[in-house]
């Protein structure tokens, strides 16, 4: 996905470069020639047009001055919220691998629900990335083309009429013809040429109804000798004159409107930009306006600029509490809405502070945590902070999901001889006579069994008179009912044998601490494969 995501600013960066040149290469062609023939058809014509102001032509370049940093500024944004959420992906596994080798009980499953927050927010940024991407390359093209427009019309005037009977561009203070393009304010290639991004528009400079810069001003000259542009004559239907009819022209991508017949000049209303606040693209002007504020406007899904923002963020949104109170329902760990939330709230705050404050320091620990698997040998180990890729880190989590796999294995198969011996060991006296079935011998030879040739079939192996006595001693009850405990009467370790085990603090049934030990490890697999 961050490929996709690379390629995708990628795109906006080089169609930009191949949308303003070709039009910054058509326009000024078509200018010239119109301008060359116009001139050549009037060898002796007095240019009696009108010149535009320096307002006029200062604010085109104002506006192309914005347009010009919408490719860069989206490509930038896709590589920001791209990065934002490999550094989610990259801390989420980081969590996983400290939980994992260091972590049990509710310490775990609150890791879990953070990391689980941290997945949601990278899943979010990936799908806005990609679905943004394409909004972005759209926005690349339509504001550099209009960028191209404007700024071809503007260099053409500035190159092609020079002189003093001839000029389309009033110097500043609208006396007398505008310098050269290339010494232009505000024009220049220094100021154009591929700027880099830097920060948004101003919000005053670029609204939600269009350009401050574009807002119908007069900007024909009106000043003593400004009837100098021959382009910008009244129209009529004469072979010297460039407008032939009566109408109103956009030129420049439609900020500078020419009306043909008085002439009059003026900028684009920005105010007809968009209708009643609904984006409207049926011009060049107002599909670049509203992908320039799309782009300039927009906030990121997510902004984590390295992995412990990333773990941070996600722990203090509010909702890493309610998936832990979630995880805390789906363990079986408690039961009901109202408990899990208490519980939830209890272990996230012992754990996070009272507003997840404290991950900064779980972060200082997570970084110097030592971990095995990113090596080649099994004995090595590292420290999560020199290992944080997602692959060496992905290697790591593995080992330990096999390791918990393995132990798994293994406490089956201790489960399973634990109740084995548990349905052995409560066989009765009577019982164990009766399975050696009609063996005279074999009865004659097990202690306490004799053998009865009246007896009825598969009991004829049965308890002498003094072995039954025996039996219904040891199976007396104490006045208060409890079952005799032969385990909690060894109090020292040496005397925990047979089917007892030293938990150590005090001798206990054998098969009490295996099932334990397998709730632990079932809980402890679940929550590796939960993740990952």
């Amino acid at each position: 996905m961050t490929r996709n995501s690379t390629g995708a600013a990628s795109n906006v960066g080089n169609r930009q470069t191949c949308i303003h040149a070709h039009f910054r290469s058509r326009t000024k062609q078509h200018l010239l020639l119109a301008v060359a023939l116009l001139i050549s058809a009037l060898p002796g014509a007095q240019a009696s047009g009108n010149a535009i102001k320096a307002q006029g032509w200062q604010n085109i370049c104002k506006v192309t001055g914005y347009l010009q940093k919408i490719p860069g500024l989206a490509k930038q944004q896709i590589a920001d919220e791209g990065k934002a959420a490999t550094n989610a992906r990259i801390a989420a596994l980081a969590l996983s691998a400290y939980a994992a080798s260091s972590l049990e009980g509710d310490k775990r499953l609150a890791i879990q629900a953070v990391t689980e927050k941290i997945l949601a927010d990278a899943h979010s940024a990936y799908t806005s990335v990609l679905s943004y991407s394409e909004a972005a390359i759209t926005a690349a093209a339509t504001t550099a083309e209009l960028a191209g427009r404007g700024i071809e019309v503007v260099e053409t005037l500035a190159e092609a009429i020079s002189g003093a009977t001839g000029y389309c561009l009033m110097a500043e203070g609208d006396a007398g013809q505008a310098d050269k393009f290339a010494r232009l304010p505000g024009c220049n290639n220094a100021n154009r040429d591929h700027p880099k991004h830097g920060d948004k528009i101003s919000t005053t400079d670029l609204t939600s109804t269009g350009f401050a810069a574009l807002n119908n001003q007069d900007v024909k000259a009106s000043s003593t000798g400004a009837a100098t542009c021959v382009l910008f004559q009244a129209a009529s239907q004469n072979a010297a004159k460039l407008f032939q009819a009566d109408k109103t022209v956009g030129m420049a991508g439609g900020m500078l409107v020419v009306g043909t017949g008085t002439p009059t000049l003026n900028l684009a209303t920005a105010q007809q930009i968009t209708t009643n606040g609904k984006n409207d693209r049926s011009t060049l002007l107002k599909a670049a306006h509203a992908d320039a504020y799309a782009v300039n406007s927009r906030r990121p899904k997510l902004t984590a600029a390295t992995p412990q923002a990333a773990a941070e963020q996600a722990t203090t949104d509010p909702e890493t509490k309610a998936k832990l109170a979630k995880i805390l329902k789906r363990q079986g760990v408690v039961a009901g809405d109202g408990p899990a939330q208490a519980e939830a709230s209890r272990i996230y705050t012992d754990l996070f502070g009272s507003t997840g404050e404290k991950m900064s320091e779980i972060w200082a620990t997570v970084m110097q945590t030592r971990v095995t698997g990113s090596k080649d040998k099994t004995e090595e180990t590292a420290t999560i902070e020199s290992i944080m890729t997602e692959n060496q880190l992905q290697q790591v989590l593995d080992y330990y999901k096999h390791q918990m796999a393995t132990k798994l294995k293994a406490t089956e198969a201790q489960l399973t001889k634990a109740e084995a011996t548990c349905k052995s060991a409560v066989k009765t006296p009577e019982t164990i006579c009766n399975d050696i079935g009609e063996n005279k011998t074999k009865c004659g030879e097990t202690e306490g069994c004799h053998f009865v040739d009246t007896n009825e079939k598969e009991k004829k192996c049965t308890l002498t008179k003094e072995a039954a006595e025996k039996a219904a001693a040891k199976q007396e009850t104490g006045k208060d009912g409890k079952k005799e405990d032969k385990c909690s009467d060894k109090k020292k370790e040496g005397e925990c044998t047979g089917n007892c085990k030293w938990d150590g603090k005090e001798c206990k049934d054998s098969s009490i601490l295996v099932s334990k030990q397998f709730a632990l490890s079932v809980v402890s697999a679940a929550f590796a494969a939960l993740l990952f």
